[in-house]
């Protein structure tokens, strides 16, 4: 059946939720592509939550978005590479934040 939804998978499969074992899905996907590097302690890590670029997905579609935030209370900031809003579809919504170094690794199919 066509769920008109996004199923979360990785190397070794389908994620599945821990208490009903269905398969993990979303409405909306955002994939948020920033700087991750490791304190000098090289215990901690760092994720840049300030700005960079990525893609949206709903509804069977792809868009490239540029992203952005201001300090730790401000919201993100959405918007197409022409600096338009993004509006979202209702429904759930999974974020990925991954290294930009794993841009051109990315596989979204």
């Amino acid at each position: 059946a066509n769920t008109k939804l996004y199923v979360k998978s990785n190397k070794s499969g389908n994620n599945t939720d821990y208490k009903t074992g269905e398969k993990c899905s979303y409405k909306n996907v955002l994939v948020l592509f920033t700087r991750i590097n490791n304190f000098a302690d090289n215990y901690h890590t760092k994720v840049h939550l300030d700005n960079g670029t990525g893609y949206y997905l709903t509804n069977g579609t792809l868009k490239q978005i540029k992203w952005s935030k201001g300090n730790s209370n401000s919201p993100f900031k959405i918007t197409d590479l022409s600096g338009n809003n993004v509006e979202f579809s209702a429904g759930n919504t999974y974020v990925c934040i991954p290294p930009v170094s794993n841009k051109d690794k990315t596989v979204i199919s």
